[in-house]
């Protein structure tokens, strides 16, 4: 827990595209495929302002006996509102982190309670060091950014001109971790409140992902199931994870198990349906997906209906279905979509999941398809090694 509570820090260079023609923005495009949006106004903290910066934010963490975080730590960007008068800021970081993505998500409400104080208490301690005064602290919250958890810690401190309010964000993917800092003088906050919202909804990081794999099958894994005769590929950098239903044949995590998305296949016998065709299998529940989303209700009651229709599934006939829903972890609301695949053979339904933040739904509702289609149901009677036994 206390890896949790650190600080960052330092300088490097970048790339920059205009949003569009109309745009007052500017999109930053930095390493390790990090992107934001800033206005293009504001004045962008190179060389020795930086480093005089760096130094003194050092500075004041060794003073306050706070441990400075081991290997590299990179400054992406620093910048500073226009006018001069005004004061709004932007930092963004990167450091190697030990901390794993799950362990972050594994966060309970008093582990939340305790890194907010434990925050609150390291400001006390570092602000002092730069003549400034921790006011209070404005809460900790999660957000998924670019399908990586992320944790936000919002507090007031003093400034040579009246208080400021500071959004720190710390994302953790794979052994990197980011964090962008935003800042504004509280009474600028009909100016900057909206734009500092802006920027945060602008972050982007893109390719590091889910699926930075190629679609050529040698970057794919395979998962057999003896009993009910289908197979499925998937990603050598998604995990396979235990789940709670007994129904559930598969499922895997993205990002080595520590990612957003996931994947679920259930089989499910039913003597009655044996004989049916694939279609007569899956014909009611496509005639009727408000039936089905009524179920998917007594388990998340939050569930929306977003579109359904006919696919296919192996080479056969299928349904689909795509949902909202949302539910609540460690203390914060996570917003999701999920698309559900159902086929069925000789009495057995086949239904596969996908899910993934609804923020990311776009950039992955092509990978859910590619998924999708590596989904094959071998002959009846085929023999071959199962991965799950039985």
């Amino acid at each position: 827990m206390r890896n949790l509570c650190r600080f960052f820090l330092v300088f490097s260079t970048s790339l920059l595209t205009a949003v569009d023609a109309q745009s007052r923005f500017t999109r930053f495009e930095l390493p390790l495929n990090v992107s934001v949006e800033i206005p293009e106004n504001w004045w962008l903290l190179t060389g020795d302002i930086n480093t005089t910066i760096q130094a003194a934010g050092e500075a004041a963490t060794k003073l306050a006996n706070i441990p400075i975080p081991k290997g590299n730590t990179v400054n992406l960007l620093r910048a500073n509102s226009m006018p001069r008068t005004t004061y709004a800021s932007i930092a963004i970081n990167v450091n190697d982190s030990d901390i794993a993505p799950s362990e972050v998500r594994a966060l309970s409400k008093s582990d939340f309670k305790e890194f907010e104080r434990y925050m609150a208490e390291t400001m006390k301690k570092v602000l002092p060091m730069q003549n400034l005064e921790f006011l209070e602290s404005m809460g900790l919250e999660s957000r998924i950014i670019s399908g990586h958890v992320a944790l936000v810690f919002n507090y007031r401190r003093s400034g040579p001109q009246g208080p400021v309010i500071v959004s720190t964000t710390r994302l953790f993917f794979g052994d990197k971790e980011l964090s962008f800092n935003l800042a504004h003088r509280e009474s600028e906050a009909p100016l900057w409140g909206v734009i500092v919202e802006y920027i945060k909804q602008s972050i982007k990081v893109s390719g590091n992902n889910m699926f930075q794999t190629k679609t050529g099958e040698t970057d794919f894994t395979v998962y057999r199931d003896a009993k009910y005769a289908f197979s499925f590929h998937y990603p050598r950098s998604w995990a396979p994870v235990e789940s709670t239903l007994k129904i559930t044949r598969f499922k895997a995590v993205s990002e080595a198990g520590n990612g957003a998305e996931d994947v679920s296949i259930n089989a499910v016998e039913d003597v009655n349906a044996k004989g049916l065709t694939p279609w007569e299998h899956i014909a009611f529940i496509s005639k009727n997906p408000r039936l089905l989303l009524s179920e998917m209700r007594k388990s998340i009651p939050s569930a929306q209906l977003v579109s359904h229709g006919r696919a296919k599934l192996s080479n056969q006939d299928a349904f689909y279905i795509i949902v909202d829903f949302n539910y609540e972890a460690a203390g914060y609301l996570l917003e999701y979509r999920m698309i559900q695949y159902q086929t069925g053979r000789d009495g057995v339904f086949y239904t596969i999941t996908m899910r993934a933040p609804r923020s990311e739904w776009k950039e992955n509702v092509v990978i859910f398809k590619n998924l999708a289609a590596r989904f094959i149901l071998h002959p009846a009677g085929l023999k071959h090694k199962a991965d799950k036994q039985d």
